[in-house]
């Protein structure tokens, strides 16, 4: 029996329910109050790197102690010479007036008796990230939600998993192509925008949860679209590994409050790699771990807590504390046993900082989006300022709603899905593979040899209707794996995040 189709249409389609696409939603029904605006959400409501973000948001609140100017080069430095100042400066410049728009409506940042309580994480030269204790991202989805579930012309939907952009034979984005239990289901849109995160379960180990799997990457990839900077994949150097379902991320906040990186002798080893030792940015704490792992057979590598004050650091980080205790863990008389996983992409879809990329109709914010604020490697917390103020300038810039009225002879054919055989053991190979050969530290020799692997796997695709949705995860990431070698293969030199055992090191950083 074929696959069934059904059809609808709005004005504005919102693939995925992080911040960057849940403020865009509230953005666009406050601007637009007659646009009917859908959002897709791949799972639920925590589904997202957005809700497991601990650390918080990066912007200057502190004029007495703190600058745009500082910010600004934070942000240039740990990009290491690949960031768009002019990028930099819009989306610096901007974090105030967003900050002051979530507590608009309605999140509570931590606050002291003098004002904001502002953290210091690695690579920032001051006091300037706003949190609700270690849990910021759900505090700021939580906020999101209730806002979105107020307003009549939202409609926010769990459980959709999209599979191809719709296109007109023009060239313009038209809107989604959603599986379904019994086949697809086509949502036309006047304005589509991808807000599907990164792409972090391409990896062994990960921060993310199971629905980052490069969806909107493969999206645009499919449609024709390219990729820029997706050699450039951060990795958390704090992750405890195999600590019971999902890798748990022990956030940069805690390094900032004081925790030290120290070896199995108990050494404060990082002072070996960087003079910032503990505080350096994740790039150079994430090698210096890698390093230092495989120093010495068996050697590992822990977060010590047991000098801070217990008290205040279960009120700053409660969850942390929790999960740690639920984990068999005392953090005041034990260190804590970590590594580095994958956390975010550097890279993405390239647009500018209104979201706009090459297609016409087609918008991206946040973490699937390569606006050059980044550069090379992502400073701290600056990841949700991005997606604020990405959401913000997107839902300006749509200007006045004119509904499109297209037929199924105007919108150009889609491929047909495919389908792996042994599709979950493919995905654990694959998973291993680029933990092993284009991780942390890569060289041509083993970017070569998983660039044929996934040329081989990708191979054994076959087009079938009744693919499953673990065909597409394996396909999406597959190519989102292949953009990732190609591009850690044209690079000529080391910077930031990448670091290739056979190139130089950029010597300007």
């Amino acid at each position: 029996m074929g696959a069934s189709f059904k059809e609808e249409s709005c004005d504005i389609l919102v693939a995925g329910a992080g911040v960057a696409g849940l403020s865009f939603a509230l953005h666009c029904a406050d601007l637009y109050p007659k646009a009917k605006i859908v959002v897709l959400s791949k799972g639920g409501s925590e589904d997202s790197n957005s809700y497991y973000a601990q650390g918080g948001v990066a912007a200057v609140m502190d004029l007495d102690h703190d600058s745009f100017e500082d910010h600004i080069e934070d942000t240039l430095n740990a990009g290491d010479g690949l960031c768009d100042e002019a990028v930099v400066r819009e989306i610096v410049e901007e974090g105030p007036s967003q900050m002051r728009q979530l507590m608009y409506w309605g999140l509570d940042f931590d606050a002291t008796s003098r004002g904001l309580d502002l953290a210091r994480e690695g690579g920032h030269s001051a006091h300037r990230v706003l949190h609700v204790k270690d849990h910021s991202g759900k505090s700021i989805v939580s906020v999101l939600l209730h806002r979105i579930e107020q307003h009549p012309t939202i409609s926010l939907r769990y459980h959709q998993q999209a599979d191809s952009l719709l296109k007109t034979k023009s060239g313009r984005c038209a809107g989604l192509r959603l599986r379904t239990s019994t086949g697809y289901q086509f949502i036309r849109a006047t304005w589509t925008l991808l807000a599907t995160g990164g792409a972090g379960q391409l990896y062994r180990y990960t921060s993310n949860p199971e629905v980052a799997t490069g969806d909107g990457l493969a999206l645009a990839l499919k449609a024709g679209l390219s990729l820029e900077k997706m050699a450039y994949i951060q990795f958390h150097p704090t992750v405890m590994i195999n600590s019971g379902g999902r890798d748990f991320l022990l956030s940069e906040a805690l390094r900032g409050f004081g925790a030290i990186l120290r070896n199995d002798a108990e050494e404060d080893f990082m002072f070996k790699y960087h003079p910032s030792g503990s505080l350096a940015t994740r790039d150079i704490v994430s090698r210096g771990i890698y390093s230092e792992l495989a120093s010495e057979p068996n050697r590992k590598v822990y977060l010590d807590l047991r000098h801070l004050d217990q008290e205040v650091l279960a009120h700053r980080f409660p969850t942390i504390i929790q999960q740690l205790k639920e984990k068999g863990l005392s953090p005041e008389v034990e260190m804590i046993p970590i590594a580095p996983a994958a956390h975010y992409f550097c890279g993405g879809i390239p647009s500018d900082v209104q979201g706009r990329t090459a297609m016409e109709g087609l918008l991206v914010a946040g973490e699937v989006a390569c606006t050059g604020l980044h550069g090379a490697n992502r400073l701290a917390s600056n990841s949700l300022l991005e997606a604020l103020v990405m959401a913000h300038r997107a839902a300006l810039s749509l200007g006045e709603i004119v509904p499109m009225d297209l037929n199924e002879e105007e919108l150009e054919g889609l491929d047909t899905p495919k389908h792996f055989p042994m599709v979950d053991s493919k995905l654990r190979y694959l998973q291993q593979l680029m933990f092993e050969k284009v991780g942390v530290i890569r060289d041509e020799e083993g970017l070569k040899a998983a660039l044929a692997e996934i040329d081989f796997i990708l191979k054994q695709g076959v087009g079938r209707e009744e693919s499953t949705l673990a065909d597409l995860a394996l396909e999406n990431l597959l190519l989102v794996a292949k953009s990732v070698v190609q591009d850690s293969l044209d690079q000529e030199e080391n910077r930031g995040v990448l670091y290739r055992s056979d190139q130089v090191l950029n010597q300007s950083h």
